[in-house]
């Protein structure tokens, strides 16, 4: 498959067959494809980490500490966990991608890998796409939630840049791609 091609068919999965799971190899091929990505004085500030099986619940129950820790009430746990769950399990397996801050004061360099970890995960989901898997790059609340961070150990130069859903499809995200035509500002260029 050519990366233009890539770029202009893959598309945001709903559905994975979650009895399907991806090999492992097949697995740090794509992450290892997530790693060419451009980043600025070569920090490679991400990393991966490959959640499946019983590490979900191992993660729901971290997450359901912290919400003890901070004092919700059984039922706001209960309630939200059933959503998190959800999440957790429409895929076979998901990559949580962080990333590392080598120098914490420095905004500039903050923001540059900030950037790199987005084109690593772009990168990411080109080549699940190429080896025929579907992906959703997800953000919102979680990738502030205390307990992931407790689960996978991130320091205070770390933070969740998202969770890629993967896995083998139930349909197929071959549509014809809809898309504006882009906003181009020509200068002096003939």
């Amino acid at each position: 498959m050519d990366v233009l091609s890539a770029l202009k068919y893959r598309r945001t999965a709903t559905e994975w067959d979650v009895e399907k799971i991806p090999s492992k190899d097949l697995i740090s091929k794509i992450i290892e494809a997530a790693t060419w990505a451009p980043n600025h004085r070569r920090t490679e500030p991400w990393r991966f980490h490959v959640i499946a099986g019983k590490a979900r619940e191992q993660l729901l129950r971290a997450i359901q500490d912290d919400y003890r820790v901070k004092g919700y009430a059984q039922e706001d746990i209960t309630k939200e966990i059933a959503v998190i769950e959800r999440k957790f399990y429409r895929s076979p397996l998901m990559i949580i991608v962080t990333q590392f801050s080598h120098d914490s004061d420095d905004s500039d360099r903050i923001l540059e890998d900030y950037a790199a970890c987005a084109c690593a995960i772009q990168n990411l989901l080109l080549a699940a796409y190429a080896e025929e898997l579907n992906t959703k790059w997800s953000t919102g609340k979680l990738v502030y939630e205390k307990g992931v961070f407790n689960f996978l150990g991130l320091g205070k130069n770390e933070r969740i840049v998202g969770y890629i859903y993967m896995g083998y499809g139930k349909k197929d995200l071959n549509t014809e791609p809809q898309r504006r035509q882009p906003i181009i500002n020509w200068y002096n260029f003939t």
